[in-house]
């Protein structure tokens, strides 16, 4: 195996670890990302909707997608105050506190050995100068108001 593969699975295994203390399991995400699912398509089928929100209403939506949106969104709003609580939590208790260490550890040095590793074939960074930071900034913002655009009807 070579280094950057060692070093991507000790990356891999210590952001589970560190999931695994703060919420219990290493595989949170898919669990959420499932039980949304799973809630969009039974509301899908028992309960005809028209959106809470405004892009949720956009024309061509089926049942189930005005429903995942909505449910999505209720899960971003209600996720931030959660995590807050159960990350200050664990990190209370020092598990959560050691986990995030090693995995910020982990994760340092296998973007600093990437670094190394464009920089010594001769490579330059995208985000180099303050100049490139800028320009990136102001794309994704552009990006976002165009996606907000294109999903907002009329």
């Amino acid at each position: 195996m070579t280094p950057d593969k060692q070093q991507a699975e000790l990356l891999k295994q210590t952001q589970k670890k560190y999931f695994r203390a703060v919420f219990g399991t290493a595989y949170i995400a898919h669990a959420v990302a499932i039980f949304m699912v799973a809630v969009s398509l039974i509301l899908a089928v028992f309960v005809p909707h028209d959106g809470l929100f405004a892009t949720a209403s956009s024309a061509g939506m089926s049942n189930y997608h005005r429903w995942l949106y909505d449910v999505f969104v209720i899960a971003i709003i209600i996720m931030g105050p959660v995590l807050y609580i159960l990350i200050h939590r664990q990190f209370e208790q020092g598990e959560g506190r050691q986990a995030w260490r090693e995995y910020t550890r982990a994760h340092a040095q296998f973007k600093m050995n990437r670094f190394l590793k464009a920089e010594a074939q001769g490579k330059k960074a995208l985000l180099d100068s303050w100049l490139s930071e800028g320009l990136v900034c102001m794309m994704i913002i552009v990006v976002l108001i165009l996606m907000y655009s294109v999903l907002t009807p009329n």
